[in-house]
């Protein structure tokens, strides 16, 4: 079989022109565009890559975030029970202090209460006892007891101290009017007299007095000079004597808890 070159050679130049073109106009834009697909794939691969290592910085400051919330609402916890306990605390101690504080107001009232009551009721009990003490001296007042009170009461002047009779004559010297005398019953004449040159002996002076009654002594005589008094009466006893009851008297004491 005979080979037709011509035709072998045309075949294989339309096959290099083929390749040619191909190659100019299909592999080559193919190559370009497989190249820029494969370098956008690379930058999106490295571009996504560095996203993924955004996104795992960003988990992280997330997951740190989130450890140092809960942290920190451990501790915010831990504060408000420890506050909270506190303040249960202060709460309970205030209440207490109030408690306690009332309790001794309500004691010191219960006692200043107490007192007051005893203090009214022994009053009353002494007022009463000297009240009938007195009575019965007055009921039990005799001529002879008068007698011997005028007795008692001139003694009374003539025991007087130097310095109190100094006192008195100072005080005469001011009183223009008549020295007056109290008593628990009318003097005689005869014990005015007495009494009149009694005190004109001791005090060295031409006195005159005014006798009168007074029902406020109890078996007793009262001279009364400018306002100074010179007096004996069964009253200074049972004053006496009351004074020395009211200390010996002493209102029980009530216990505080």
């Amino acid at each position: 079989m005979l080979i037709n070159w011509f035709t072998v050679i045309s075949q294989a130049i339309n096959f290099l022109i083929l390749l040619w073109l191909m190659k100019r106009f299909l592999y080559k834009p193919i190559l370009t565009a497989i190249d820029k697909r494969e370098t956008k794939i690379a930058e999106t691969i490295a571009k996504t890559k560095i996203e993924k290592e955004k996104i795992d910085v960003l988990k992280i400051e997330v997951q740190k975030k989130k450890s140092d919330f809960e942290n920190n609402q451990n501790e915010l916890l831990k504060k408000g029970q420890e506050e909270a306990k506190q303040e249960k605390t202060n709460l309970l101690k205030e209440a207490k202090n109030e408690a306690d504080e009332s309790r001794k107001k309500w004691h010191e009232s219960l006692v200043t209460e107490q007192k007051d009551i005893n203090e009214k009721f022994q009053k009353l009990a002494l007022d009463e006892i000297f009240s009938i003490t007195q009575k019965a001296l007055k009921d039990l007042a005799s001529v002879r007891l008068e007698e011997s009170m005028t007795e008692v009461f001139i003694d009374r002047l003539t025991s007087l101290a130097p310095e109190e009779i100094t006192v008195f004559k100072l005080a005469l010297k001011t009183q223009s009017s008549p020295l007056l005398v109290q008593s628990t019953f009318s003097l005689t004449e005869a014990q005015q007299k007495y009494l009149q040159d009694t005190v004109q002996k001791i005090f060295e002076s031409d006195i005159s007095l005014h006798f009168e009654t007074s029902p406020s002594l109890v078996s007793g005589i009262r001279l009364t000079i400018n306002g100074k008094r010179i007096e004996w009466s069964i009253t200074n006893y049972l004053e006496t004597l009351k004074t020395k009851m009211s200390e010996l008297v002493k209102p029980p004491t009530i216990r505080t808890a």
